[in-house]
Order: structure tokens, then C-alpha cells, then sequence
């Protein structure tokens, strides 16, 4: 329950993947280590949980640290010393919470014959995992989950104990209550939220004119008509509080002229098309990372027959079938031209055998710290040489493979373009604006893309010298 809750709540435990596996299992062994002196530590089980989810709630604030060598999608690095510290402090508070329940475990050991209690340890992580598993696929709640856990502390408490607890537990629950978005959505990797983009307009300074901000306001219901109206709503998708994809329409004929709509979607549209500008007629496109459907539009408006798309989160598509006004995966089933994949994306590549026009890596940054040494990621095996050999196999003669990303460090733009050039052979064509990229390799004579192309530049990067990712 920590391991899957805390990241949702608190942004800078999202960045370190194990600090509260670590933690926990640190805490869980100290506990079994010291269970032979019969501290009944069980008791101070229910104040620990309270205490540890307030101060968990209280650091939700906590900024990331780190330098030039990480850099995490949209976030300004803070380099303050005390977001270490407060890293240190989140350790060792779920540590301690973890001791006494390590103290319980210990003491069923001694009871036993260690492989006999083995055996039980055992089975009883393999029937959590399955148990976990299931419940964080088919319906995770914060609130369920901690209640659950709480029956559970209470079965295994004296009256007393009991007594001593039910404040305790009563307070840690409300907390979560309490803190938690009863709009958003729990997928198997993700704590979900959707809002939607709004135009706010200001008096400028000077009085002659007119400011116009873009903000984002909680998502409503969508319009019934949303896949029909002119000038659908825009939605923003966040997971785990930062911004991860925009579901809309990039079809800017859906929006009135002059619109902050059309605009808006004409500057997005043309980052999604600049790989179709380097290569020729395209019918059979391949998506990974298709997410809200951006790039299934774009391929769809090109003159796409089929449109394999593949993403991991099941919840995405769900999303998006919801509230996205361009509706790319209706267009499913009999007759359709587009094909889901539930599936990772490495692992579509490794077993399909299918050729495209047109292979296309789309912006799968799965919201992780990026480290220039080595960071755990959802998508640590998709940006690598191997993986991009793998995709452009799939390519066609004549065809072209595309690589989207937002690189925020200037380490991050060597290494993906030199794994893309060795896991290729060739030397990629590529487009930045603001941080992204689009990287472009042809199997072919590519098409003639001007050096600019609706602010996306031509750009030539010099050779340097980096760990290429493996």
C-alpha cells in the first residue's frame, strides 16, 4: 500500500522508484532482527502508521533535488540541501513504522522450524503479491486498501491494543480520506488526473489590448456532442501531478477561426506531422506509446489504412474514449483502421513480425527521474540502441522510423540521437523546439523538410561523447 500510494501523493518520492521498497523491507528486517527480546513493539504500530502518513501528507510539497547530470520532465531542479534531508526523513520514518510489524514476523519464526516458517513466508508473499496485484488492476482505492491493512492490524491486536489503536487508525484513515481526489482515476502504474485547458483573458498593462492565459480548471463531464460540437474542449492529463498528455482533437477544422483553440492545436499538430513530411505515401502506421491518441490522429489524418497502436496503461485509451473529441479509438472492430495493443512497446516489437511505412516511438517518458548514470524507469528498455534497431526491422523499403522526446539536458539529445544512429546505421534527421525533439531515419531518399518547419528548426547536433543506453 505505501509503495503504491506515497508516489501519488508526495512528487518527490515518485522521482526514487524503491525508497519505500528499501525502507520497508530495512524497517521489516531491524523487526525480526530484534524479535527474540520480546519488546512488543505491535502496540506502537497504530500511532507509527498515523504519524507516518501525516508527515507524509505534510511533504506532499517537497521540490526535487539533484543537478545537472538529472532531470525530470517539466521540473526546475532545486538545489536546496534540506530536499535531501527531507528524502532522508521519509526513509526513516517508513522504516520505522515497518519495525514493529518485522517484530511480528520475527516472532512467528521462532515458533517454527525455519523451513517450515520459510515455507509459510513464502507463500504468504506469493498470495500478497497475487492478492496486490489483482486489487491494484482491477479496482485500487487508497482508502479501501489502508482499511483493509487496519482490519488487519486489528484482528492480530490485543483488546488493548485495540483500544490503544482505533484513534490512531481513525486518524491515518481520515488523513487519506482527507487528501484524496475522489475524481481521479488509479491505473496499474499510474494515480490519474484530468483537467481541462481554459482561456483566461486580462487587461494588458498599457490598456490597449487584451492578455490571454491559458489555465487549467478540474475536468467536468465532457459534452454529450464532444465528438461532433465545433470548438471541443481541450483536456490535460496528469499522473502522479505532473502533466503527461493532452486529449483533444488535432484536427484544427474542428475549431472557429481565430479561436485560442485553432491556434493552439495548429502549433501542436505540427509537431506530429513532421515525420510524415520526410517520407512518402504512408498506409500502414505502428504507434508505441499511442497514449491519448495524438499520434493515431495525425497518421489517421494522413491517409492511414491501418494504425497499430500500442500502449501499456489500459486506463489511457478508457480516458480517452471518454473525453477526447476526436475519438481515435473508435475506430476499432470490423471495418476499422485502427488496431489497440494493451501491450509494452518492447514487447511488441518483440514478437510482431508485420512491416509499417511508418514506425513511430511517440512521447513515452514515463515520468521518472532521468539520471545520465542509470535510473529504473517503465520505459528503461524502449530508449535503447537494441529497442531501436528492433523498430526500424520493422520498417519498410521507402519507409521512416520517428523518435519523439523532450529532452531537458543537453546529454539527453547526444544520447538519444547516437543510440538512434547505432541501432540504425544511419544518421537521423533532426527537428528540436523548446527541448523536444523529433528524430527521423528513412529507409529511402527522404522527402525535402524546409530547415523550419512551423518553429521546429533543422537542427545539426555536434558529435559528443556519452554511455549510450543498452
Amino acid at each position: 500500500m505505501v509503495i503504491r500510494w506515497v508516489p501519488s501523493e508526495v512528487r518527490l518520492v515518485a522521482y526514487y522508484a524503491n525508497l519505500m521498497l528499501v525502507s520497508s523491507f530495512l524497517g521489516l528486517g531491524v523487526g525480526a532482527m530484534i524479535s527474540s527480546r520480546n519488546l512488543n513493539l505491535f502496540r506502537f504500530f497504530a500511532p507509527g502508521l498515523a504519524l507516518n502518513i501525516l508527515l507524509l501528507l505534510g511533504l506532499s510539497w517537497a521540490t526535487l533535488p539533484g543537478g545537472e547530470g538529472e532531470w525530470r520532465f517539466f521540473q526546475s531542479v532545486d538545489q536546496k540541501a534540506y530536499s535531501y534531508l527531507i528524502l532522508v526523513l521519509i526513509f526513516a520514518f517508513n522504516a520505522l513504522t515497518f519495525v514493529p510489524l518485522g517484530e511480528a514476523i520475527g516472532q512467528q519464526f521462532h515458533r517454527l522450524k525455519p523451513l517450515r516458517a520459510y515455507s509459510w513466508d513464502l507463500g504468504g508473499s506469493l498470495a500478497g503479491t497475487l492478492f496486490f496485484g489483482a486489487f491494484s488492476l482491477l479496482h485500487f482505492s487508497p482508502v479501501l486498501g489502508m482499511a483493509l491493512v487496519i482490519l488487519v492490524a486489528m484482528a492480530l491486536s490485543t483488546w488493548k491494543e485495540r483500544m490503544w489503536g482505533l484513534p490512531c487508525y481513525v486518524l491515518a484513515l481520515s488523513a487519506i480520506v482527507f487528501a484524496s481526489d475522489q475524481r481521479a482515476y488509479w491505473s496499474p502504474y499510474y494515480f490519474i488526473t484530468v483537467g481541462e485547458q481554459k482561456a483566461e483573458i486580462q487587461a494588458a498593462p498599457d490598456g490597449k489590448g487584451r492578455v490571454l492565459n491559458l489555465i487549467e480548471v478540474p475536468a467536468s463531464d465532457p459534452p454529450k456532442n464532444v465528438t461532433t460540437m465545433a470548438d471541443p474542449p481541450i483536456y490535460i492529463v496528469h499522473v502522479n501531478q505532473d502533466f503527461y498528455q493532452m486529449h483533444g482533437s488535432v484536427d484544427t477544422a474542428r475549431y472557429s477561426g481565430g479561436t485560442w483553440q485553432r491556434q493552439f492545436m495548429t502549433a501542436v499538430l505540427a509537431q506530429y506531422r513532421v515525420p510524415y513530411q520526410l517520407t512518402g505515401e504512408v498506409n500502414r502506421v505502428l504507434v508505441l506509446g499511442a497514449g491519448g491518441g495524438m499520434d493515431v490522429q495525425t497518421a489517421l489524418m494522413q491517409g492511414a489504412k491501418r494504425v497499430d497502436a500500442v500502449e501499456i496503461d489500459p486506463v489511457i485509451p478508457r480516458l480517452s474514449n471518454r473525453y477526447s473529441s476526436a475519438a481515435p479509438y473508435a475506430n476499432q472492430g470490423s471495418g476499422g483502421k485502427v488496431v489497440l495493443h494493451i501491450d509494452d512497446a518492447r514487447a511488441f516489437l518483440q514478437k510482431n513480425t508485420e512491416m509499417f511505412d511508418l514506425v513511430i516511438f511517440g512521447f513515452l517518458d514515463s515520468q521518472a527521474l532521468f539520471s545520465y548514470g542509470s535510473s529504473l524507469r517503465l520505459d528503461g528498455y524502449t530508449y535503447t540502441v537494441e529497442s531501436f534497431k528492433k523498430g526500424f526491422e520493422r520498417v519498410r523499403p521507402g519507409g521512416a522510423m520517428s523518435v519523439s522526446f523532450f529532452a531537458g539536458r543537453e546529454w539527453m539529445v547526444h544520447k538519444l540521437i547516437q543510440m538512434l544512429e547505432e541501432g540504425t546505421g544511419l544518421k537521423p534527421f533532426v527537428y528540436m523546439q523548446d527541448g523536444r525533439l523529433v528524430m527521423v531515419v528513412t529507409k529511402g531518399d527522404p522527402a525535402t523538410l524546409p530547415l523550419e518547419y512551423f518553429g521546429w528548426k533543422r537542427t545539426d547536433v555536434p558529435h559528443a561523447t556519452v554511455d549510450l543506453a543498452t
